[in-house]
C-alpha cells in the first residue's frame, strides 16, 4: 500500500461524522441459497488479517522493526451500509530509516484453513471468545460509535476525543507486539486483529471501550525457552496440534500514547 492511500484511509476516519462511525462495521449479505426471494442480513466484521511474509516481502527478516503504528482507517467517508468500510493499516518503521504501509484485510471463511472469522475454530481461547470478542459481535449497532470515542477535559470543557490508533515501540506501553514481531519474524504466517469491546470501560466515559486483540500466528510451535520469553513480554502463548499463536490483549490507545 502506498503512503497516499494510507493517508486517505486515516483522513476518512478523522472526517467521518461520529454519528456515521457505526455504519462502517456492518455489511449486507444477501442470503440467496436457502431463501427465495433473497433475505437481507447485516454481517459484522470480526477479524482483519495481515498476511506474512507477503506484507514484508521487500524486507529481510534481519531488518529490525524500530516502531509501528496501527492506524484506524476507512475506505469511504460516507458509508451506506452495503459493505464494511473500516480499513485499518500498519505503518512500520525499520532500522534503515525506511517505512512500509501494510493494509489489513477482512478475514473471510476459508475451508482450507483452521482460521474462522466467527472464531468457532480459532485458536483464540474460549475465555476471550466469551468476553471481548463476543461483546463486540453482540453490541447494538447504534452503540458502536461510542466505543471509539471518550471524554477528555480540554480547556475546562469535556470534549469527545476519537481513537486514532495504537503506537508500538520504545517509550510506549505497547512494546510487546514489536518485540514479538522482531523475535519471530521468520516464523510468522499472519497477524490478526480481532475486534473486541470491554463493557467495564464502556461504563467509564473517559476510556475507549474498543479493546482489540492482536494475534501473531506462527508456522510452528516454540520451545520452552522461547515460550518463557513470550511470557516475559507480557503476552500469552497458545498451541494446538496444528498451530501456535501469540496473543496480545489490552494494548494502550492513541491518544494518550501519540
Amino acid at each position: 500500500m502506498q503512503l497516499e492511500q494510507a493517508n486517505e484511509r486515516h483522513q476518512n476516519w478523522i472526517q467521518c461524522s461520529v454519528f456515521d462511525l457505526a455504519r462502517n462495521f456492518d455489511g449486507i449479505n444477501l442470503l440467496t441459497e436457502i431463501n427465495t426471494p433473497p433475505v437481507t442480513q447485516f454481517s459484522r466484521v470480526s477479524t482483519f488479517d495481515m498476511l506474512m511474509p507477503d506484507a514484508l516481502s521487500t524486507k529481510s527478516v534481519d531488518t529490525e522493526m524500530t516502531s509501528a503504528v496501527l492506524f484506524m482507517g476507512l475506505s469511504a467517508v460516507n458509508p451506506i451500509n452495503t459493505e464494511v468500510t473500516f480499513a485499518p493499516y500498519f505503518e512500520i518503521n525499520y532500522a534503515d530509516s525506511s517505512k512500509a504501509y501494510v493494509s489489513m484485510d477482512i478475514n473471510t471463511p476459508d475451508q482450507s484453513t483452521d482460521h474462522d472469522p466467527n472464531l468457532e475454530d480459532s485458536i483464540i481461547s474460549e475465555r476471550l471468545k466469551d468476553t471481548l470478542i463476543r461483546n463486540w459481535m453482540t453490541l447494538d449497532s447504534h452503540l458502536l460509535d461510542d466505543i471509539f470515542t471518550r471524554e477528555e477535559l480540554i480547556n475546562r470543557r469535556n470534549e469527545r476525543v476519537r481513537l486514532m490508533g495504537y503506537k508500538f515501540g520504545e517509550g510506549t506501553p505497547n512494546t510487546i507486539f514489536l518485540e514479538c514481531m522482531n523475535e519471530h519474524r521468520g516464523n510468522i504466517s499472519r497477524v490478526s486483529l480481532h475486534m473486541g469491546m470491554d463493557y467495564n470501560k464502556f461504563q467509564q466515559g473517559d476510556q475507549f471501550s474498543f479493546s482489540p486483540i492482536l494475534e501473531i500466528q506462527l508456522n510452528s510451535t516454540l520451545n520452552h525457552e522461547e515460550i518463557g520469553k513470550i511470557h516475559e513480554f507480557g503476552a500469552r502463548y497458545e498451541a494446538t496440534a496444528k498451530a501456535s499463536t501469540i496473543v496480545i490483549e489490552y494494548i494502550t490507545p492513541c491518544p494518550t500514547t501519540c
